[in-house]
């Protein structure tokens, strides 16, 4: 154990397979910025499990690794909220085990946290592998963040980039309620501050894909409960939305409209009204980029588009900003 890091890398796992500890394990223990403790959490094990879990502790010996073996099955949030009391960083780190973080990513992440004293979380973009190759990038707007990425079932970080001020969590803790733990806790933590959530535009995180993820086993399962808790949220904004509004709201999200010329003119005059509301309650100013982001995000997830609702994107004022929009967030 080393004496007062300044950043604790939070990492849960339910098993031990021991090429993703040592590809996660190795990126971490070969960052640039070296003021880090690693504080692994582990659900109990079975017998080849802890065979493992031995070889690891044998070949990784740093006094910055800590590991904590639970007695019991706690559920993924609780052995978050469990590994945020035992950390003694000044910022929290998240990471899953099967990631693998680039050589400066901490560095990058506290540096910048440490210029930003009005940001309580940052990410960054990421670079998938495994059964999918590709760069995923989000906002770096805390303004769409919260009012766009949040009101249309998109997290503002992804969370295995997650670099997170430890007080946040005197804000708000994960929930064991949710499979998808960490919109929810974005959610919460956005209606308790208003500092700035946001992200760093490079990536510094390589995201394995596979069969085998939570988000993929369960993936209707989670959708239902992300569009439950946007609705959620837009109520807790206290806007001043109407039933009718919420209605309509959870069609676009749920996609059990169709997106034509006609429901067009709907989401454009809803994406309006939500404008307005969200600008007198909180005295921000709303551009067209939100808009832009907001159409944009609609027309790639719906699964019910049509010949005329091709037509009515093309012909919608904010495709003619799609390639600006697309520079902007490289």
């Amino acid at each position: 154990m080393i004496p007062n890091p300044k950043i604790s890398v939070l990492i849960t796992s339910v098993d031990v397979n021991i090429d993703h500890f040592e590809s996660c394990i190795g990126s971490l223990l070969n960052q640039t910025f070296t003021n880090f403790e690693i504080i692994i959490i582990l659900e109990p094990l079975n017998k080849d499990n802890l065979k493992n879990l031995e070889y690891i502790k044998n070949k990784y010996k740093d006094d910055r690794i800590l590991y904590f073996l639970l007695d019991k099955k706690m559920g993924f949030s609780a052995c978050l909220n469990y590994g945020v009391t035992r950390s003694r960083g000044e910022y929290i780190a998240r990471m899953d085990i099967d990631d693998i973080c680039v050589r400066d990513r901490l560095e990058q992440q506290f540096n910048f946290m440490e210029k930003n004293n009005n940001c309580i979380a940052c990410g960054s973009y990421i670079r998938t592998f495994g059964d999918k190759k590709k760069i995923i990038k989000l906002q770096r707007y805390n303004i769409i963040n919260r009012f766009g990425s949040l009101l249309f079932c998109k997290v503002p970080i992804f969370h295995p980039t997650a670099f997170i001020r430890k007080e946040a969590f005197d804000l708000v803790s994960y929930s064991n309620k949710y499979k998808a733990e960490d919109y929810r806790f974005w959610i919460d933590l956005a209606l308790k501050t208003d500092m700035e959530i946001t992200n760093i535009p490079k990536v510094l995180v390589r995201y394995r894909v596979h069969k085998n993820q939570s988000s993929t086993i369960n993936k209707n399962f989670i959708l239902k409960e992300i569009v439950d808790n946007c609705i959620y949220y837009l109520k807790s904004l206290k806007i001043g939305v109407l039933d009718d509004d919420i209605l309509f709201h959870r069609a676009i999200l749920d996609r059990s409209i169709k997106l034509n010329f006609k429901t067009k003119r709907k989401i454009e005059k809803h994406l309006r009204n939500l404008k307005t509301k969200i600008e007198d309650k909180y005295l921000v100013k709303i551009d067209k980029y939100f808009y832009n982001y907001i159409w944009y995000s609609i027309f790639h997830h719906f699964n019910k588009l049509t010949f005329s609702g091709l037509l009515s994107y093309l012909s919608s004022p904010y495709f003619g900003f799609m390639f600006i929009f697309r520079r902007i967030i490289k």
